[in-house]
């Protein structure tokens, strides 16, 4: 887009790029090379990871965690909509039988086992200290996070959600060092 191409330019920085080599130009910087070094870095970023957030405009919370426990297919989020009524929903990809699962209910599970997290013993004990104050602030910072950031802070802290609809169970793993990498994430940003 033009804005990627503005955003990439080396102009702001002084610089021209002629050919791909990379020439001083006759005019001066108007960026700072920290900042734009970051904004590389930021754009690198969203070009690994970017596109399937912009896709997930519904804020589907387990976009690509789930997974049917039958066939060990992705469920993937879909919805139907009449008129401005929308139905949200994972559905297993190969179609084995397992059928639909509405996305909010399976969504406020998932959330409410991780806020376990922080009233299992077990797994307190297991965490440094700051991962165990984090834990206990979960559900007023989960309460004003945007949408987006809600689908980050849970692809951080879970490895996979498997459905079982034959025993109708729901198994979460949890990544083993995601109490730690959603707080490195929280103080990079």
């Amino acid at each position: 887009t033009a804005l990627h191409r503005v955003l990439k330019s080396r102009l702001y920085l002084g610089q021209v790029d002629f050919g791909g080599t990379i020439y001083p130009g006759e005019h001066p910087a108007i960026v700072d090379p920290a900042v734009w070094q970051q904004a590389q870095r930021l754009l690198s970023r969203n070009a690994k990871a970017g596109g399937r957030a912009a896709r997930n405009k519904y804020g589907a919370l387990l976009s690509g965690l789930l997974h049917c426990a039958a066939c060990d297919a992705a469920m993937p989020h879909t919805y139907s909509q009449r008129g401005t009524r929308r139905w949200r929903y994972y559905g297993c990809k190969r179609g084995c039988g397992t059928g639909s699962l509405p996305a909010g209910e399976i969504e406020a599970f998932v959330v409410e086992r991780i806020r376990g997290i922080g009233s299992d013993p077990k797994v307190l004990a297991q965490l440094p200290t700051d991962a165990r104050e984090a834990v206990h602030e979960f559900t007023p910072v989960w309460e004003v996070l945007p949408p987006r950031q809600q689908v980050r802070l849970v692809h951080l802290l879970v490895e996979r959600v498997a459905y079982d609809a034959r025993t109708e169970t729901v198994a979460v793993t949890y990544r083993p060092n995601g109490v730690e990498a959603a707080l490195a994430a929280e103080s990079a940003t």
